[in-house]
């Protein structure tokens, strides 16, 4: 894809501040009737069990009460169904009044299930009763949150990640699974015939890396243990860092981001500095494609504070190299060098285990192909998306996840940052 560089500023429409809480807006339209649609069919409790274990969804093993609707019209749109009512809505074919649905007893209750309503609705499945008849999908925004605040966004990220929502809109493609690889992998660097003679294997990469620069030093090499090959990544964990069986929760995850020629010097300063955050652990591209990518070195930490710590030491050190861009991840510094994210919890959303980055291309890639699919609806598709991400508790203006977000999906027991 196209270099950072080059992208136009986009000083374009982009959600900078979150609509109304769900559970406002629920209690505004508390008595207005829901209906579902027929874009999407219901799947019962217990359906997945056909399937192999290893493509179960993370929501149905772990709950055999919870309901599956998929589209008819948008290939791998599926989407856990936790509120039984709402389950139960689909399977009678009936109308109801949203406080119905929302009749919980406390205020978390009612607020989760509002928002899995404003969800629904937003996602063409559910209709809300209007003075002009039923409207779901993006032309049922303006109807639940009115003219939410909208802010212009420029920046290195913020720029990128709306070029990537007007490519993949151009796109004539109605399969999530590829929209959202497309928004993935949006600024990679094309593999130049350059580039694959200098760097035609992993052990090249090495060598082009030096990572034995870590070996060589005894502090370093006492800090860090190498890990057996993932794909596409050569791993490092802390030596005091516990087990993946043993440890808890979810990671914070600061992404670093040159132009592939610099990575050799990013490296080099990064590892000398990473050890003093209580990072876990680490990883780079092991070969030719992951150090185009543009998540080419992912550091993981248990808190924002280690983080944001790391960040401000790295940025003095890495300021000077070109920069590449991370989409969709929210920015620590003002050039796009280095930016953030969490990984998602699945049980929040019924979703699998997944990155952060995975998890909010598959978002966005429903959002557009649901607004794609709307005849009715009165803002672009990758606008739809900016807005629709809200709802997941994410900033759009910054891509940064809210505060919501990370208390539900941050690591338990996460250490204190020390230098």
């Amino acid at each position: 894809m196209t270099d950072s560089q080059s992208i136009k500023s986009a000083k374009s429409i982009a959600s900078a501040a979150a609509p109304t809480e769900p559970v406002s807006v629920y209690r505004k339209f508390a008595t207005r009737t829901l209906q579902r649609t027929d874009a999407f069919s219901l799947e019962p409790p217990g359906w997945w069990q056909s399937l192999d274990a290893g493509v179960r969804p993370t929501a149905a093993r772990d709950a055999s009460s919870v309901s599956f609707i998929y589209s008819k019209s948008i290939t791998g749109f599926i989407r856990a169904v936790t509120h039984r009512a709402i389950a139960e809505l689909w399977a009678a074919r009936s109308r109801v009044q949203w406080r119905t649905l929302c009749d919980l007893p406390t205020s978390e209750e009612q607020g989760d299930a509002a928002r899995e309503v404003l969800r629904l609705i937003l996602d063409g499945a559910l209709e809300i009763e209007t003075d002009n008849g039923y409207v779901s999908g993006p032309a049922a925004w303006r109807t639940l949150f009115g003219d939410c605040v909208i802010e212009r966004c420029s920046g290195t990220i913020a720029d990128l990640s709306i070029a990537a929502l007007r490519f993949a809109t151009d796109l004539d493609i109605r399969n999530i699974n590829a929209i959202a690889a497309s928004l993935y992998g949006f600024n990679f660097a094309p593999a130049t015939p350059a580039w694959r003679r200098r760097l035609p294997s992993p052990a090249a990469v090495d060598r082009f890396l030096d990572t034995d620069t870590i070996g060589r030093n005894p502090s370093l090499s006492r800090t860090w243990k190498r890990q057996p090959a993932q794909p596409g990544f050569i791993c490092w964990t802390a030596a005091s860092a516990p087990s993946r069986k043993t440890a808890k929760g979810k990671r914070y995850k600061l992404y670093i981001s040159p132009g592939i020629e610099c990575m050799p010097e990013c490296f080099r300063r990064a590892v000398e500095i990473i050890p003093h955050h209580n990072a876990h652990s680490f990883k780079v591209g092991a070969d030719l494609c992951g150090l185009l990518r543009a998540d080419k070195m992912i550091v993981y930490l248990n808190s924002f504070s280690c983080l944001s710590a790391l960040a401000k030491d790295l940025e003095s050190e890495l300021r000077s190299l070109r920069v590449c861009g991370v989409p969709f991840t929210a920015s620590l510094e003002s050039s796009g060098l280095l930016s953030w994210g969490i990984d998602p919890d699945p049980r929040e959303d019924g979703s699998d285990a997944m990155s952060w980055r995975i998890w909010i291309c598959r978002k966005l890639a429903a959002a557009l192909l649901t607004a794609c699919e709307a005849d009715n609806s009165d803002m672009e598709p990758w606008e739809f998306a900016t807005r629709r991400i809200l709802l997941e508790n994410v900033d759009s203006a910054t891509w940064r996840p809210s505060k919501r977000f990370a208390s539900r999906n941050a690591p338990t027991g996460a250490r204190s940052c020390s230098t």
